[in-house]
Order: C-alpha cells, then sequence, then structure tokens
C-alpha cells in the first residue's frame, strides 16, 4: 500500500515490468518510471497516475526492450563479430592519425614489453637447466680478516670437501672447482693463452648437467692428465670435424694433458662457464704445500649435491659446529659457512671470488617495472584517445541502442574494436622486436633468439601481453561509451561531464609521473656512471699498459726485460705486483705492532721498485721504497691511510711492526718498520670501500710478482709494437698479453654501464609514447574548441594567450607530477645507490630537471597544436561551427 506521503506505483504493474524487461534495462527504466508516476501524482492525482503508468508500462513492451526468449533464433555471432571487425577497420581508415598514434604507442610498448620478458626470462632461467638443480648448493663463507667488516667469499679452502665427504650424510655428492686465468697451452705450432680453465673433481659431472659429445662422463675425470674440452675448443684446436678424444695438449710448457672427452659449450644461462675442465688430479702435484695444511685459507669453490630430504639450513648449522669442535673456537669465530642454492647464485650474490660476473635481482625488478610502466603509458594513450573520440561516435551509439542494441553488446563491439587495434599492434610490435634483436644482443651481452612463429612460452608470453594490454586499454572506453543514454545522444548532448574529464586528467597525470620516473633512473645512472670514471681514484691509471707474467721464468726474468724497456724513452717507468692492480686485493697477512702479542690481519701487496712512481701514487708522510737502501727488502713496509686508521696510529712513520712472509710454500717473519704512508688510492670498484694496505717489495720471502705495470708516452700503437718485440726478442715462447688498465678499471662497471644504456634506451620511448599520446590529445582539444578560438581571436585574443589558454592544463598536469614522482623516484633510486660505497647525492636539481624535459616536451606538442589553431582564419572556424 502506497501512503500519501510516499505514493508508489501499483505492485502488480511493476512486477509484470520486472518479468517483460530486460535486466541490463530494468534498473535506469523503473527509475523513469517511478519518477514519472510521482509528478503526475503531484500534477494530475493518484487515479490519473495510475493510469498513466499503466499506459506506459504497455506502451514499454515492445522490441528492444523485453528480455530475450529461448523461441528467439540466436543471433549469428559470426556474421555479428565479422560486422564489428569490419566497423572498426573503417573507423582506424577513418581517423588514420588517431589509428597511426594508438597502434604505434601499443606496438612500440608491447615490442619493449617483449624484449624486457626475454632478458628476464634468461635472468631468471640460470643455472635451472641442471637435472637437480634444486639440490645443488654452493658452500661459501664469511671469513674474520681483521676490521669492523668481514669478508664474504663464495672461496673455501681446498680441505672442507674431504672434511665433509665422510660426516654428512645429507651430502650426496661434493665436487671442487678451481678457475684458472691465463693458462698458457700449446698443440703442435699452436700457442693460445686460455682464460676458461677449471680444475676440477671427478664428480664434476655427477653434479652438473653438461653433456658428452665424445667420451665417457663416468670415468672423463678419474685419471690424472685428463682434460675435457668444450666445441668450440676442439674446432680451435683440432679443426672440424675430428675426434678429439686421445689428443694430447700441452699446459704450461711442460704439463701434458689427453683429452678424454668432448662436451657441447655450456649455455649462456650458466653461470659457470668452462671451457677446459682439467681432472683435480693433474694439478694436486703443482699446488704449494698450504693447500693441503691450511684450513683457514681460500683457494677452491666448493658445490655439494644434497639428499632430496636434506635441510640447508640445519647442515650450515653442523658445518660450521664441526668447524668448532674439531679446529677450535678461534678458528670457528674466524670464519662461518653458510649455503647458497645454485639458481640463486646468478641474482642474488655478490661475494667476492665469485666464479664469474653475476646478475642483480634489482635490474629484474627495475625492467619488470619498466616494461610494466611503458605498457600503461601506451594504453593510456589509447583510453584517452578512444574516450576522446567516442564523443564523435556518439550518435552511432544512440541509433543502435534505439534500434535495440543491448549493452553488453557496444561493450562486445568496442572491445572487438580494441581486440583489433591490439591485434593490428602486436604484429607491428613482432616486427619491431625482431628488427630489433642485434641491437638488443650488443646491449645486453645476451645472445637470446626469438622465435615468435613456433609454438613456445614465449609465444604464450606474448599472448598473454596481448590479452592484457586488450582488456587493459579496450575496457573503460568500451564501458564509457556503451553507457550513452539513446535518446540524449540522438538529440546530441553526450553527458562528457567533469566525471570523464577528471579520468582523462589522471591518467595523463599518470603518463606524466611515468615519464619523470624513467627518466629520473636514467639521469642518476648515467650521474653515477659518470663519477665512476672520472672520479679521482687517487692514482693515474691512463697510459698504463698492465702485462701479466704468467711463468716461473718470465718472473726471474723481470728485471731483464724492465731494463731492456727502459733502454727506449717511451717507456717512463716500469713496476711489477703479485696481485691484479684493478680488483679487491687479498694476500692477508698477520701482523704484530711493537710489543704487542695479538696479530692483525691486513691485506698485503708484493711489488717491486717505482710501484708508486708507476701508478703515481702520492705519500701522506715517510718516503717510498728505494733502490739505494738494499735494506728496504726485508726492514721496510709502506702502508696506506686506511691501515693508518685501522692500526690506529697516529704518526706511524717508523713504528716498528713484524710481519708474515710467504713464498706459497713456506712462512717467515721479517721485522721492519712503517717507512712510509701512501694516500688512500682505488685498486678495485667503487662499489666497495678502499681496504687497508700494507706494500712490502717482492723478495725471496714472498709470492713472485705476476703482473708488470708500464707507464708510457708518445704513440700507443708503436709503443706496443716495440713491447712485442721485446718480448719475442728475450724468447719466452708464448704471444704477449696485455691490457690498459684504464680499459680494465671502466670494465669494473660493465654491469652499471649496460643497465644505463637499457633503462636510457626505454625511457626515451616511454616518453616517446607518453609524447604521441598528448599530440593526439592536444589534437583532439583544439578540434574540439575550435569555435571558442575562433570568438576569442575575433574578440582580439592573441596568439600568445590561446597558447597559454590551451596549455595551462597540461602544465598543471605535470606539476602534479613532479610532486608525486619527486619523493618516488628518490626514493627508488636512493636505494640503488646504496650498492656503491662512493656516490652521488641525487639533489633537487635532477627531479627539476628531468620534470622540466617533460614540461618542455609537452608545451612544444601543445604549442604547436595550438599555434597552428590559432593562426587559422576563424570566419573558417565560425562557419564551420
Amino acid at each position: 500500500m502506497s501512503s500519501p506521503d510516499n505514493p508508489s506505483p501499483p505492485r502488480w504493474l511493476l512486477r509484470f515490468f520486472h518479468w517483460y524487461c530486460h535486466p541490463d534495462y530494468v534498473e535506469d527504466i523503473e527509475g523513469d518510471l517511478r519518477e514519472r508516476y510521482e509528478r503526475n501524482v503531484e500534477e494530475r492525482g493518484e487515479k490519473a497516475a495510475y493510469w498513466r503508468f499503466t499506459k506506459d508500462v504497455v506502451k514499454l513492451f515492445r522490441p528492444g526492450i523485453i528480455r530475450p526468449f529461448y523461441k528467439i533464433q540466436p543471433i549469428n555471432h559470426t556474421a555479428m563479430f565479422q560486422n564489428y571487425f569490419k566497423i572498426g577497420w573503417r573507423n582506424l581508415l577513418k581517423h588514420k592519425g588517431y589509428s597511426l598514434i594508438n597502434i604505434g604507442g601499443l606496438a612500440v610498448g608491447m615490442a619493449v614489453c617483449i624484449l624486457i620478458v626475454l632478458y628476464v626470462k634468461d635472468e631468471l632461467s640460470f643455472d635451472r637447466f641442471h637435472t637437480n638443480a634444486g639440490q645443488i648448493y654452493r658452500i661459501a663463507g664469511e671469513y674474520d680478516q681483521g676490521g669492523d667488516a668481514t669478508n664474504r667469499s663464495a672461496i673455501t679452502t681446498y680441505l672442507l670437501a674431504s672434511d665433509l665427504e665422510e660426516r654428512f650424510s645429507a651430502i650426496e655428492e661434493i665436487v671442487r672447482i678451481d678457475n684458472f686465468t691465463g693458462a698458457f697451452i700449446t698443440y703442435k705450432d699452436q700457442q693460445y693463452t686460455e682464460e676458461e680453465v677449471y680444475y676440477v673433481d671427478s664428480t664434476f659431472l655427477d653434479v652438473f648437467s653438461f653433456s658428452l659429445l665424445e667420451g665417457d662422463a663416468r670415468t672423463a675425470l678419474d685419471a690424472p692428465n685428463s682434460v675435457i674440452l668444450s666445441q668450440t675448443m676442439v674446432e680451435k684446436y683440432f679443426g672440424q670435424p675430428t675426434p678429439a678424444v686421445g689428443k694430447t695438449l700441452t699446459f704450461f710448457d711442460t704439463l701434458s694433458v689427453v683429452v678424454t672427452g668432448v662436451m657441447e659449450n655450456m649455455p649462456s644461462n650458466s653461470h659457470l662457464q668452462a671451457d677446459f675442465l682439467v681432472s683435480m688430479k693433474t694439478v694436486e702435484p703443482l699446488y704449494p704445500q698450504w693447500v693441503f695444511e691450511n684450513r683457514t685459507g681460500t683457494s677452491h669453490h666448493t658445490y655439494i649435491q644434497l639428499t632430496e630430504k636434506a635441510d640447508p639450513r640445519a647442515l650450515a648449522t653442523q658445518i660450521n659446529q664441526y668447524v668448532s669442535e674439531n679446529e677450535g673456537e678461534g678458528e670457528a669465530r674466524q670464519r662461518k659457512y653458510f649455503l647458497q642454492a645454485l639458481t640463486d647464485i646468478h641474482l642474488h650474490s655478490a661475494l667476492t671470488g665469485e666464479i664469474s660476473p653475476n646478475g642483480d635481482i634489482q635490474y629484474v625488478y627495475l625492467f619488470s617495472v619498466v616494461a610494466l610502466l611503458i605498457v600503461l603509458i601506451a594504453s593510456i594513450n589509447y583510453i584517452n584517445l578512444a574516450t576522446a573520440y567516442a564523443i564523435k561516435r556518439s550518435r552511432e551509439v544512440g541509433v543502435r541502442r534505439a534500434l535495440g542494441a543491448l549493452k553488453k553488446q557496444l561493450i562486445v563491439q568496442f572491445l572487438s574494436e580494441a581486440t583489433l587495434v591490439v591485434g593490428i599492434a602486436l604484429v607491428a610490435a613482432g616486427f619491431l622486436a625482431e628488427l630489433s634483436m642485434p641491437l638488443f644482443r650488443e646491449i645486453t651481452g645476451k645472445e637470446t633468439t626469438l622465435n615468435l612463429l613456433s609454438f613456445s612460452s614465449m609465444s604464450v608470453y606474448l599472448l598473454l601481453i596481448a590479452l592484457g594490454v586488450g582488456l587493459l586499454a579496450g575496457s573503460y572506453p568500451a564501458f564509457f561509451i556503451s553507457s550513452f543514454p539513446s535518446v540524449d545522444v540522438i538529440k546530441g548532448h553526450t553527458h562528457s561531464g567533469s566525471g570523464i574529464h577528471l579520468v582523462r586528467k589522471g591518467l595523463v597525470a599518470f603518463q606524466f609521473i611515468a615519464s619523470i620516473l624513467l627518466l629520473t633512473g636514467a639521469m642518476v645512472v648515467f650521474k653515477q656512471l659518470n663519477f665512476l670514471r672520472h672520479e679521482n681514484l687517487g692514482i693515474t691509471t691512463e697510459q698504463v699498459v698492465l702485462v701479466p707474467l704468467p711463468t716461473e721464468s718470465i718472473q726471474q726474468q723481470y728485471e731483464t726485460l724492465k731494463t731492456r724497456l727502459l733502454e727506449d724513452s717511451r717507456f717512463i717507468s716500469i713496476t711489477a705486483a703479485n696481485a691484479p692492480l684493478t680488483q679487491r686485493v687479498g694476500g692477508w697477512r698477520p701482523y704484530w705492532l711493537d710489543g704487542s702479542e695479538e696479530s692483525t690481519t691486513i691485506p698485503t701487496v708484493v711489488v717491486e721498485q717505482d710501484f708508486f712512481a708507476t701508478l703515481e701514487a702520492t705519500f701522506v708522510s715517510g718516503r717510498d721504497f728505494s733502490p739505494t737502501r738494499p735494506t728496504d727488502v726485508s726492514e721496510a713496509f709502506i702502508i696506506n691511510e686506511s691501515a693508518q686508521k685501522f692500526l690506529e696510529l697516529e704518526s706511524p712513520v717508523g713504528t716498528p711492526i713484524i710481519g708474515a712472509a710467504f713464498t706459497g710454500s713456506e712462512w717467515s717473519r721479517k721485522n721492519a718498520q712503517i717507512i712510509g704512508v701512501v694516500e688512500d688510492f682505488h685498486l678495485a670498484s667503487l662499489h666497495t670501500e678502499i681496504q687497508p694496505m700494507i706494500f712490502s717489495l717482492h723478495s725471496e720471502q714472498t709470492m713472485a710478482v705476476q703482473l708488470m705495470a708500464i707507464r708510457v708516452e708518445g704513440n700507443l700503437i708503436r709503443t706496443i709494437q716495440h713491447l712485442e718485440a721485446t718480448w719475442q726478442d728475450m724468447a719466452f715462447g708464448r704471444s704477449l698479453s696485455y691490457s690498459f688498465m684504464d680499459e680494465d678499471v671502466y670494465a669494473l662497471y660493465q654491469g652499471e654501464e649496460r643497465f644505463l644504456r637499457i633503462f636510457t634506451l626505454f625511457s626515451m620511448l616511454a616518453l616517446g609514447i607518453g609524447g604521441l599520446g598528448v599530440y593526439g590529445l592536444a589534437s583532439f582539444v583544439v578540434a574540439q574548441r575550435t569555435k571558442e578560438i575562433g570568438i576569442r581571436k575575433v574578440l582580439g585574443a592573441t596568439v600568445s594567450s590561446i597558447t597559454m589558454l590551451l596549455s595551462r592544463d597540461f602544465t598543471k598536469l605535470i606539476l602534479i607530477a613532479f610532486l608525486v614522482a619527486a619523493p618516488i623516484g628518490y626514493f627508488i633510486m636512493n636505494r640503488w645507490l646504496e650498492n656503491f660505497a662512493y656516490r652521488v647525492d641525487i639533489g633537487i636539481g635532477i627531479l627539476i630537471t628531468t620534470s622540466g624535459i617533460v614540461l618542455l616536451i609537452t608545451l612544444l606538442t601543445v604549442c604547436y597544436q595550438s599555434v597552428k589553431a590559432a593562426l587559422a582564419n576563424p570566419v573558417d572556424s565560425l562557419r564551420n561551427e
């Protein structure tokens, strides 16, 4: 019953209406009916309103309003979709500029997404091809070598494998790897220096799933003097195709090894990359005695394969308990072992002594976010332009609805058109990705391939990307357009109110935020990399040639070679050291200050005379080693500033100090004093802080020098030619190997260099896609306001004032984007910079600059359209309107 205060229509008529009306229309039409009934009650009385309501309900019982019944002939969906795609294709051809912007933006966005998916897929696949990948772990150590920070290293002692093998039932297999670089190998008259040589236990192929093309994997590494070669090395040494098993190679002029197997080249998605697998029994006689006696020294990588139900964390605890029980608490405090899953090494490990350069999971996350942002920017272009141009199609929607088209049919139609656009863009994206593969391989350093025609996981990813983009870009326009009321749009009222404008502005603001974030990231990476390249290292690396001294006979002739070279004025200064000059220093040795019973362990570098002069290092106090003072060999040390702080010495020069010297097989003590303090300089990358270092002159009590550093001047080509001629003239029996120190330093930042190139490229593409969208949207806004612009010109408005009017909204959006993007960009890039011990400050300047670039590109785009419209004859625009 209806009350006088709140009249309601007859219930039986409402039930009848609900029974026949299509569910999609019930809510809207019923609301209109109730409003008409209430108005009629007020104006004509309840009885007249009753009959008018009955008349309205009956009149609505017609095709297009009533719900479908099962006896009605079903719709021919094939014909319907053909019609939808035909209409969509005609609209694409009708609005070529709009279509080009949409398809171009989506194609570039999806092409970038395809390339990033390739990169991420490759990074995540590392080491997963091994049969027992989930059970393989690497034992790594955390070593207390003095100082506040411990040294986390991928290397363990040689003895660890034998200590663990029989004691822990959870360990199924164990294998040691000693990776050796610079192996001199000969075959007949061929001589090569090889970098990827592994000395491995016989269980290597039991743990890792590398296939042999020749030989027996079960026995190939059992015997001494046996080696397995990769396919590439077989072709290099023996030509192809030829059986290699049984052939003999000579290592280091004296060690003959027999080829017992040929393996497939190790996959590029393996952190192990070897061309030669030499049996451990071959090289054990060549190791110094300390390798077999010293449990605190580090020399080998140790991998284990666990039983299926073993707990790696529990095993690590048991191993450390074993060390503590058998070697004492002191030894246990100095080192602590932990396990790394094989599949985590490439992306989650950044230890010293890594067997090969690793990736970084942060880059995987960042590139995934970049791919998402670029796809979102391209999708937002489509959404904005589709909703803007939908106003031009409002009459089409009204006519279709008046003729009985259901709302869901209109949604399907516009989703079909979006699918058509995305489908065309997908084909274009495939071509773009394929064309970009050479550049992609060069930038990323990956030998990935893209085969879109074959059914593979990549094809599935591609279809998922297209489906996701289609739904993301097409859903909102489809629901927006289909919601136009039929009567109003036929009359020309599109209801393009504040809501849709607010949504559109929000989407454009998001584009600006994404563009600012990407540009900020690229600029911070560029600034940091530029800092790494040009930061004062404390030494001069330019014009320094590094020459390895690989054999004992060459090392013994160092002084003769130095004398011969210095006869030429192009060779300024020559020295040598026992360690690489562009890597973190090892050689930790115990030292005792005067009167102290406790030793302090500090990295030690064994050098020849003129070391600091050749590198142009600066002394803070004291003096350099001098050839006129023979006692410096046995009675003098030089320390750096970090060592002075570490040892807490206020006036170090003249301080007595006892140091341990080691030849590789024998230990001795050196009673000496500190004669000089050198200014801190970097030998490793700026990812890590400068280490405390002690420098000792080379003698019979120290390790041999293995690297010669030569400062040169003049024509580099001729200087190197003279160096090679002198090298050959001294009959060393092998070709000269050399590098330039500054290039070796730059090589330390290859990962950052690659990241910068990829990030910059994708940032520029994102900015370009966003610019396309702004161009299209500006074109539409100008077209919509043509009449307004004409009237303003007639009333005396200048070109500049019209341009400012049309640019104002975009400028406000960029300001909002800056306020949102600035703190987010600062936080993300500051987290990335934490990977470096020495880094730049981000500062507000970078954030303002990136926002300024986005603003400039946007204003140029908008101004072009605005000026073109402002210069047009207002009479024409008003007549057309």
